[in-house]
C-alpha cells in the first residue's frame, strides 16, 4: 500500500515506466501508479544457453533422488501464501503412487506444509528441500514443472523450466498465461482448485513420452524466441531509442515527453 502511494505521488517524475508483464502493467494502471501513455511492457529474459536440457545431468540428479522410474514434478519458489502450495500438496493425493514432488524454496510456511504432507500420507512422495542455489540441476531432472500460484508478475521459474525443455502445468492466472501456451508448451488449470490441478497434472503424466518430450521442445523454442536475453535486450534497445527520439522531439517542440508519447499513442490507435 505504501509503495503504491509512493508511486502515485511521484508518477510525474519519470519520462517512462516499464512493467515485466501485462498483468503487472494492469495492476499499476488500476492503482493509479502511472498513466497509460508513460507505461510499456518489457518482458524479462533468461540465458537460454545456461538453462537447457542435459541428459547426463538429468540421469545423475534422478539417481541421487532415487526417482529413476518415477514421474518427478518440480516446484520452485518461496513458501508463502501467494504461491498456494497447500493446493499443490492436496493435488498430489490425487496422483498415482509413482508421482513424486520436489519443492525447492524456503519461507514461513515450510513447517505447516511439511505437516500437511505428512498428515495426507505424502511423506515419502513430497519433499521440501529448502533453498537450493543450483536450481538448473534439478530442473533438468524433472519430468514436469508445476506452479500453483494465485498471482504472478512474470514467473522466471516458468521461463527456466521451458528453456530446460520441461513441460509445464501452471495455474491460469495473470502473468502465468503470458508464458505458457495452453496445450502447446504446457497446460493451465484454475487457481485454488486441487482437484482440477490434479486432473491437469494427470493429463501431462498420461501423455506418451515422445509427445511430452515434444511439448518440452516447443516450450524451449517459445522461451528462446520470446524470453531470451537477446530478445529482452532488443526490446530495451528499441524502447531507449524511441525515448531518445521522443525526447529530442519534445525539446524541439517544447513539449513534455509524456505529451509526445500521448500524441504518438493516439496517432497509432
Amino acid at each position: 500500500m505504501g509503495r503504491h502511494f509512493g508511486y502515485s505521488c511521484s508518477r510525474w517524475l519519470p519520462d517512462h515506466v516499464t512493467a515485466v508483464s501485462q498483468a503487472t502493467a494492469a495492476s499499476h494502471l488500476a492503482a493509479g501508479m502511472v498513466s497509460e501513455s508513460k507505461l510499456s511492457v518489457v518482458w524479462n529474459g533468461i540465458d537460454v544457453d545456461r538453462w537447457q536440457p542435459d541428459a547426463r545431468a538429468r540421469c545423475e540428479a534422478r539417481e541421487e533422488l532415487g526417482v529413476k522410474d518415477d514421474f518427478l514434478w518440480l516446484a520452485v519458489g518461496r513458501l508463502e501464501a501467494l504461491k498456494d502450495y497447500p493446493t499443490l500438496v492436496r493435488a498430489m493425493t490425487r496422483t498415482p503412487e509413482r508421482a513424486r514432488l520436489l519443492v525447492l524454496g524456503a519461507g514461513p510456511q515450510e513447517g505447516r506444509l511439511t505437516e500437511l504432507a505428512e498428515w495426507l500420507g505424502l511423506k515419502q512422495r513430497v519433499r521440501f528441500a529448502g533453498f537450493e542455489p543450483n536450481v538448473a540441476r534439478w530442473m533438468r531432472a524433472a519430468d514436469g514443472f508445476v506452479l500453483s500460484s494465485r498471482y504472478e508478475g512474470l514467473p522466471m521459474v516458468l521461463l527456466e523450466a521451458g528453456a530446460c525443455g520441461v513441460p509445464i502445468v501452471a495455474t491460469d492466472v495473470p502473468g502465468t498465461r503470458e508464458v505458457v501456451v495452453d496445450g502447446e508448451t504446457g497446460w493451465l488449470a484454475p487457481a485454488g482448485d486441487a482437484e482440477e490441478l490434479a486432473k491437469t497434472m494427470m493429463r501431462l503424466m498420461r501423455m506418451p513420452p515422445d509427445a511430452r518430450h515434444a511439448m518440452g521442445e516447443r516450450a524451449r523454442r517459445h522461451v528462446a524466441e520470446h524470453f531470451s536475453l537477446e530478445a529482452a535486450l532488443d526490446r530495451w534497445e528499441r524502447l531507449y531509442a524511441n525515448l531518445l527520439e521522443w525526447k529530442n522531439a519534445a525539446r524541439h517542440h517544447r513539449l513534455p515527453v509524456w505529451e509526445i508519447l500521448r500524441r504518438r499513442s493516439a496517432h497509432t490507435a
